[in-house]
């Protein structure tokens, strides 16, 4: 089976970053997503608006809007613990190996 050589440029017009916030897992298969089925092309956050107009370009069609929903970037909310004991413990041992 040959290669789409449409889905093969829109790959590389794509970041590789593979973060899926498209809603694929990776770069090639969002790729293949745009030229097979018709998917939009304004779904990849990492690449935003200059790469939806590249591929615009590439395709012949309308640029679009970026999509805001995979545009939006929420980082995880992380808290640090330090149990205090744990670390005098370590300290303690630290010193007695020194």
């Amino acid at each position: 089976m040959e290669d789409d050589p449409v889905v093969e440029k829109i790959d590389e017009i794509l970041p590789q970053s593979q973060c899926g916030q498209c809603g694929y897992p990776g770069c090639r298969p969002y790729a293949e997503a745009i030229s097979c089925n018709g998917e939009k092309i304004n779904r990849c956050a990492p690449g935003g608006e200059a790469v939806m107009l590249k591929i615009a370009e590439l395709l012949n069609v309308e640029p679009q809007p970026l999509d805001g929903e995979a545009q939006e970037i929420t980082p995880a909310r992380m808290v640090a613990v330090i149990d205090e004991i744990t670390v005098l413990a370590a300290l303690n041992v630290f010193r007695r190996v020194r």
